[in-house]
């Protein structure tokens, strides 16, 4: 009774509208990826996406389904239903609604990994409470073999290995500034001010005791850079104009001694890509662009030690699929080793560092520039387009 009551409050507080469009080729369910898929179809899709808007006319066709079935899954089936599509994506691959929802044999259902699988991930907390599930989807295109081996647990669908989406549709830039390292934050300043144990990456804890790690190695990274002669850029996680971003150059600015250091706030999605590209090594803890950044074949220093720190499971580098300690990596908070890392990366020449990720890119992300896979199985498929690759202007 609590679902149904449930089901209703979410109908009834939705902004509705009443037309009915005409036949769509391609449909997005879930607003994520809106503007990154269009312009990389080169087409207009057609949203549908249950937390913005409901279209009146089909909701009360299935509102009864909705109740039995005590989910809004019947909605989404009959849009689907009635728009006929070609195919239909889902850019949040975590977004669980998209594979529950019952399949049309004649529309292809495609997802697209759009982040890593950190910690507490959706597919593990499912795959435990839906030991008889049914979930599913036509292509899954993911990250490499990590991932694929996590969903398949709980997801059947082709996987195909074609790693960050977004990162692939990015140019790689050719120019490096000598001795330079920059630093990913991954700093939020939320209202709460803590993290609960619902979190991927947390238990229930404070932001100061989350983020003292992050304090610890900054400071860490000034002083090594200070000792080298070299430059440290920090660069910001949020749009400066964003909610989430309120003080994060605040936040580095009262965490760090000295003043070798600089802040770059991400002005735009390009930005932080082109600038890992840029520097000559690059140190992240857990953010998902550094991962980007190692399969665009840049020198990355990864200290995945949260998870240690903070004593949080699963949160080590690749969390914990590779052994704790590696040439380029730790997932154990060890300042020595941390110094190990960097003075092995800069020692470390080109060619050697690009053999020694050939092991692990199809582990851990693959790097596909254009997304020429993608577009490739898309026509093998019938799924038409006039592309062979894509790449942001």
């Amino acid at each position: 009774m609590k679902t149904i009551l449930k089901i209703l409050k979410f109908i009834i507080k939705k902004r509705y509208y009443f037309d009915l469009p005409s036949r769509k080729r391609l449909i997005l369910i879930n607003s994520g990826g809106y503007k990154i898929l269009n312009q990389a179809l080169g087409e207009k899709l057609y949203i549908i996406d249950l937390n913005k808007s409901l279209n009146l006319q089909i909701i009360l066709r299935v509102l009864f389904k909705c109740l039995i079935r005590k989910n809004l899954d019947p909605y989404i089936e009959e849009y689907i239903e009635y728009l006929k599509p070609k195919a239909v994506f889902c850019y949040a691959h975590n977004y669980m609604q998209f594979f529950r929802i019952n399949k049309n044999k004649n529309i292809k259902y495609i997802t697209i990994q759009n982040g890593k699988n950190h910690g507490k991930n959706l597919f593990s907390v499912f795959e435990k409470k839906n030991s008889n599930n049914n979930f599913k989807c036509d292509f899954f295109f993911c990250h490499g073999d990590y991932d694929k081996k996590i969903c398949e647990k709980l997801v059947k669908a082709k996987y195909i290995k074609i790693g960050s989406f977004l990162n692939n549709s990015i140019k790689k830039q050719k120019k490096k500034y000598k001795k330079t390292i920059c630093y990913l934050s991954t700093y939020r300043n939320l209202k709460e001010q803590s993290y609960s144990s619902s979190h991927a990456m947390a238990r229930d804890m404070s932001f100061t005791e989350f983020y003292k790690i992050d304090k610890i190695i900054v400071n860490f990274l000034t002083e090594y850079c200070k000792e080298k002669k070299y430059k440290l850029k920090i660069l910001g996680s949020t749009n400066p104009a964003g909610k989430l971003n309120y003080n994060e150059d605040i936040f580095y600015k009262d965490s760090i001694k000295l003043k070798n250091w600089n802040y770059f706030p991400k002005k735009t999605f390009k930005a932080n890509y082109i600038n890992t590209d840029e520097n000559e090594i690059t140190c992240f803890i857990d953010s998902s662009l550094g991962y980007e950044s190692m399969a665009r074949k840049n020198k990355v220093a990864v200290f995945a030690v949260r998870g240690d720190y903070c004593k949080i499971k699963n949160c080590g580098f690749h969390d914990n699929y590779l052994p704790k300690k590696g040439l380029f990596w730790t997932s154990v908070f060890d300042l020595k080793k941390f110094r190990q890392i960097l003075d092995s990366l800069i020692k470390l020449k080109k060619n050697k560092w690009e053999k020694e990720l050939k092991k692990y890119n199809e582990t851990i992300i693959k790097f596909d520039q254009g997304n020429k896979i993608f577009f490739s199985t898309l026509k093998k498929y019938n799924i038409k387009t006039d592309r062979n690759y894509f790449f942001f202007k």
